[in-house]
């Protein structure tokens, strides 16, 4: 498999949510936020500063879920990257 271009193919990461009082959120509050945490596999040859293995935080209406084999990953494109950990 070659990504192609400035995308990128990333494995969401599903935490449970607490707010700072320490409440657990709801999965329904956890869909109302935009953004997700997701770990880098592989991306395109035009993508700069981001490896794979990199924890990244991402827009995830941009995001879209494809199966490759057994495994399901998320494609996104290098300008949906909001923040590199």
């Amino acid at each position: 498999m070659e990504v192609l271009n400035k995308f990128i193919i990333l494995e969401r990461v599903y935490e449970k949510k607490t707010s700072s009082s320490g409440l657990i959120m709801s999965d329904d509050d956890a869909n109302d936020m935009r953004y997700q945490r997701g770990i880098v596999k592989d991306t395109g040859y035009n993508v700069l500063g981001i490896e794979p293995g990199t924890s990244i935080i991402f827009d995830r209406v941009s995001a879209h879920d494809v199966l490759i084999g057994d495994d399901r990953f998320t494609i996104i494109q290098e300008k949906d990257v909001a923040c590199v950990l």
